[in-house]
Order: C-alpha cells, then structure tokens, then sequence
C-alpha cells in the first residue's frame, strides 16, 4: 500500500531494479490529506500480474515511473489521474478499470511513452450517473498508441439509451457518449 496521509506525509515505492507485482499495490491517500502517492521504478519495468488499484482520495497527485506492463487488473478509481512516465502495455489477459463519478470525475491514465493495448476495458459507472449525447472523456493519454481492446463491457445500463463508444485515437483513447 502506497498511502499518503497526514502523520505520515507523501508515500512512495522506489525500486532500483524490475518489479513483479502478483498482489495488490493500493495507491491513494487519507484522512482529510492532499498527500501524493508514488510509484517509482524508473526505467525499469513493472509487471503486473495482481492489481494496481489508484484512488483519488482526498487529494495529491499519483505517479508512476517505469515502464508498466498490466497482464491482470488495473483500477483507476473516479477522479484518479495518474502521471506516468515510461510506456503502458496491456496484455491479452489485462483488464483496465475506469470509474466514472460525472464528466468532470473519471480515472484516467496520462503516460509519456507509448501505450499498446490488448485485453479487456471495463467502464464502471456511479448509480447517480447518467451522461448524456456529446459528453467526452480522455481515459488514456500516451506519446503514441498501437493495439485496440479486444473486449469491452460496462458500455451500456439497462434502461439507457445512450451508450459509450470507445474511439481509439493516435495517441490515446476517448470515451464518446452517443
């Protein structure tokens, strides 16, 4: 757990060498805190085979540096930005989570290098939530973008006319409600 908070201050994991994750990496922060939360590999590469979940918490700001490999789930909670350095990759076997709270409050990835995508994209979206035709999220942002999801679920409500489209762009992946 990567948690910053007001007795301990800013959080972060600093590795020197590759990381494998096959547990739970939490990163957030709380009490009534704006502590940062940080995951720092630097050139090296994280592998995920557990789940990296990123909260917004109360506040601070969440980075990851290294290069992310995610062959299982990563949780980008409603309102989470993380800051990435390094490039994302998603395997065939990856699940990205996206929560959205409204459109001004939804995870979101913004990473320096090139993101290539695989996998499954999940869309969960709050109960007292219902966006409308036209509304936009930016989820991912990178340098570049190659590969597409393969599945996507979370896309529709019951009772819902309007759905979400995922549209890949060069550099990253919208959301578009239509």
């Amino acid at each position: 757990m990567i948690e910053g908070s007001t007795l301990g201050g800013d959080a972060a994991c600093t590795r020197t060498t590759n990381l494998s994750n096959a547990g739970t990496i939490l990163m957030r922060s709380i009490n009534s805190s704006a502590w940062d939360a940080a995951l720092l590999a630097g050139a090296n590469t994280i592998t995920n085979t557990g789940s990296i979940v990123v909260e917004r918490g109360v506040g601070g700001t969440r980075v990851v540096t290294g290069n992310v490999v995610n062959n299982k789930n990563l949780v980008l909670g409603a309102g989470a930005t993380v800051t990435h350095t390094g490039t994302f990759t998603q395997g065939a076997g990856g699940k990205t989570t996206i929560n959205v709270d409204n459109l001004a409050t939804f995870g979101r990835l913004n990473s320096s290098g090139a993101l290539t995508l695989n996998g499954n994209l999940t869309i969960v979206t709050a109960p007292a939530y219902w966006p409308v035709v036209g509304n936009s999220f930016a989820i991912l942002n990178g340098a570049s973008r190659s590969g597409t999801f393969a599945t996507t679920t979370g896309l529709t409500r019951v009772g819902e006319t309007e759905q979400y489209v995922v549209t890949s762009l060069a550099n990253g992946v919208m959301l578009d409600v239509s």
